[in-house]
């Protein structure tokens, strides 16, 4: 009693810290489960139990959040991305591990302790800045789903590395066969059985229990890790609107036993020295580096713009809570000794921990400005007609010409149009295409100021945090704005500073298009829009 008692003020200390920074509460919980340990050496031996129940949670939570329908029309970008970065990172990993001098199995399962990315940071991430909708935030998703997959099948072949061939083909089929349930569950079962109790709070709370249960009971009868089991469960339960309902339910106990386990794990590792903590800055450093990199260069490869695919690879730059289930595993079996899986925890903290300092619009900036990508190409294009003046007045003024802005200037007058974006590879094709196009930031005031916004016609804003249109409202009042936004919330929001917000998931050029019109018919007879039912302005101007 007077362990658990222990564990849950160091846990409330560190969810306080966690909430007045902001910041991840997993970090402040390993840390303050560390210090808890320190001073309480003998801690550690009565910690197995709630380490294997609120690693249950915890990966029974994780996968609830990894609704497949969430990546849509992105699968192939996700598999293409996911399936690189894991192996890239994972023999990265292995090698460095390698290069401390660990032996080859234990370097393998730091290996793959780096491969794979934190589903609960990105996705609360993505969540609290209401972008999950966005098409880069379902690619991330689908990459997220993948790895965690991937790791959840790897697990039993690391359980099993010593039975033979037999073993490890009977453990790859049996975790299989659950995964093939789980999807079937998932998509069949589970719905209707969730929404007919969702009015019953006891009833629904029971019926969870019992698929969880029910999961785990046949990941023991077939011999495979619990975590597996637990996982699959809440993949099983992760169909809108079905997660919504279970998460609204059970939201409260998870945290809870999530914190305990983070706090009891935290306890666990020891203090480190100078030598584990330069291994972890290592480590730490080819993750932050090499994932936005490798991320970067096939969400490219895949469509997405520069911008959209910087994004993605520093949301994906941490490693996973899974890290921390095969740290464990390792430690278990005799494989990893205390001071590796320091390591591994160590690293794990300190990147969920840089996560939301890294995916800050301000990086992301920075980083747009150093991007080394057609940037050549994007300057000729740009020089191409020097000797036409910038518009100034009267005029459209497009912020951010991604896949709904490009759409959108199709059916916008050359002539009239400005564009602005900070992707050099959209900033070129736009050019080539014989619009002008300014490379730069939509919330630079001086650039709004250069470019006459403030004495536009009509701003348009696909620009997809809030907070940026927020300030184009203010920088260029009285002009009106059109926003495309993807929550009502949102809407509200910028309806309420003055904006006129198009709702839609993925707001289409036409949607644009026909609110313009519907607005600002004069747009129409000045010849400022061009109607994409019309085949010239003359046309348009004489209707």
């Amino acid at each position: 009693m007077k362990e658990l008692t222990a564990l849950l003020l160091a846990a409330a200390a560190a969810l306080g810290l966690a909430r007045a920074t902001r910041l991840p509460a997993v970090p402040f919980l390993l840390a303050s489960g560390l210090a808890l340990g320190s001073l309480w050496p003998a801690l550690h031996g009565g910690l197995d139990g709630l380490l294997l129940l609120g690693l249950t949670v915890l990966m029974f939570a994780a996968g609830i959040e990894l609704n497949p329908s969430r990546v849509g029309s992105q699968w192939r970008p996700a598999l293409e991305v996911g399936l690189f970065q894991f192996a890239v990172l994972g023999l990265a990993g292995w090698a460095l591990a390698g290069f401390f001098g660990l032996p080859a199995q234990a370097a393998l399962y730091v290996g793959m302790a780096t491969a794979a990315s934190s589903t609960l940071v990105v996705v609360r991430l993505l969540a609290l800045r209401g972008e999950l909708a966005h098409p880069t935030a379902r690619m991330v998703l689908g990459v997220l789903l993948l790895q965690d997959l991937l790791v959840i099948l790897l697990i039993p072949i690391l359980a099993r590395g010593g039975q033979g061939l037999s073993g490890l083909a009977g453990g790859l089929l049996g975790t299989l066969g659950l995964v093939a349930l789980a999807f079937f569950c998932q998509r069949q079962v589970f719905p209707r059985l969730i929404l007919a109790r969702q009015s019953e709070d006891e009833g629904l709370v029971m019926s969870v229990m019992a698929i969880l249960f029910g999961f785990l009971g046949l990941t023991w009868w077939l011999g495979l890790p619990l975590v597996a089991g637990a996982f699959l469960a809440g993949f099983a339960l992760s169909e809108f609107p079905v997660s919504g309902v279970v998460r609204g339910q059970l939201g409260s106990l998870w945290d809870f036993f999530g914190a305990l386990f983070f706090t009891a794990l935290g306890a666990m590792v020891q203090v480190p020295d100078l030598q584990i903590l330069l291994k972890a800055l290592a480590l730490t450093t080819l993750l932050v580096v090499l994932t936005p990199i490798l991320v970067a260069l096939l969400a490219e490869r895949a469509g997405f713009s520069a911008r959209a695919s910087v994004e993605a690879g520093l949301l994906l730059a941490q490693t996973s809570e899974l890290s921390l289930v095969l740290g464990l595993h390792g430690l278990g079996a005799g494989i990893l000794d205390s001071h590796t899986f320091s390591l591994v925890a160590l690293v794990t903290a300190l990147t969920m921990l840089l996560t939301p300092l890294l995916t800050l619009p301000q990086v992301t900036r920075r980083l747009m400005y150093l991007h080394p990508s057609r940037r050549r190409r994007c300057h000729a294009a740009i020089c191409r007609r020097p000797e036409e003046p910038l518009p100034s007045q009267d005029h459209v003024v497009v912020l951010g010409c991604g896949e709904t802005g490009g759409l959108l200037l199709e059916h916008l007058d050359p002539e009239t149009t400005l564009a602005i974006d900070q992707d050099p590879s959209v900033v070129g094709d736009l050019c080539e295409r014989g619009f002008r196009c300014v490379r730069g930031d939509g919330v630079d005031r001086a650039l709004l100021e250069r470019v006459g916004a403030c004495r536009a016609r009509v701003v348009v804003s696909t620009m997809a945090r809030v907070e940026d249109n927020l300030k184009i409202l203010k920088l260029v009042a009285p002009v009106p704005v059109l926003i495309r936004v993807f929550d009502s919330a949102d809407a509200r929001r910028l309806e309420e500073a003055g904006g006129t917000p198009i709702l839609h998931s993925e707001a289409a050029a036409s949607e644009f298009l026909a609110h313009l019109q519907a607005s600002r018919p004069d747009l129409v007879r000045t010849g400022l829009v061009l109607d994409a039912g019309k085949p010239n302005l003359a046309e348009v101007q004489a209707s």
